[in-house]
């Protein structure tokens, strides 16, 4: 890929009533979607990384919840790619490298 945009992270934990409420998430996210927006009208692509945690009583992100599901403000498309970690980092034991590659 010679451009694509990265969103990551971007669920509904880090937002107002979520586990882990993040300082102005809501700006954040509408700067977010200006971004989509710009990527969308040129056909980039969009890969979007969501973090989800298999442990009980996971402090966020618990898979399964709500809360570690992408916001829904997102513009998610048919065609997304979607690419679930498990790690802070968004390359380990994840196929991103691999799909930037291409």
């Amino acid at each position: 890929m010679k451009q694509a945009l990265l969103i990551i992270d971007i669920q509904n934990d880090y937002f107002p009533e979520g586990k882990n409420e993040l300082h102005e998430a809501d700006k954040a996210l509408l700067k977010v979607n200006q971004l989509e927006n710009s990527f969308l009208s040129e056909q980039k692509p969009i890969i979007y990384i969501q973090h989800i945690k298999h442990q009980l009583n996971a402090d966020f992100f618990e898979a399964g919840t709500i809360g570690c599901e992408l916001h829904p403000n997102l513009k998610l498309q048919e065609q997304s790619i979607i690419i679930e970690k498990h790690f802070p980092n968004s390359f380990l034991e994840t196929e991103l490298l691999e799909t930037l590659k291409k």
